[in-house]
């Protein structure tokens, strides 16, 4: 990524993670997500974004990457010049 690059987040995604802190599971003090969008000519243009599945032990993350490729995979087919952070 670009040193200096200007970010624009899409307001959809602000309410996304809003509302996947507000759903996570009763003791959980963490949200995990990948950041879906588009960079080109030193702009950042976030447009979507998806919680990732995950557990946590102890100071122990375990992440469920599988399921964080497919739908990085899938966000390309519909819009390919989409990229995942």
């Amino acid at each position: 990524m670009e040193s200096g690059a200007t970010v624009h987040v899409h307001p959809v995604v602000l309410a996304s993670i809003v509302d996947a802190y507000e759903r996570r599971s009763e003791g959980s003090e963490t949200v995990v997500g990948t950041l879906l969008g588009t960079f080109g000519k030193g702009i950042i243009e976030v447009t979507d974004c998806f919680v990732v599945l995950h557990k946590e032990s102890g100071n122990i993350v375990m992440m469920d990457f599988e399921f964080g490729k497919n739908m990085g995979q899938l966000e390309r087919q519909v819009l390919p010049s989409s990229i995942s952070y």
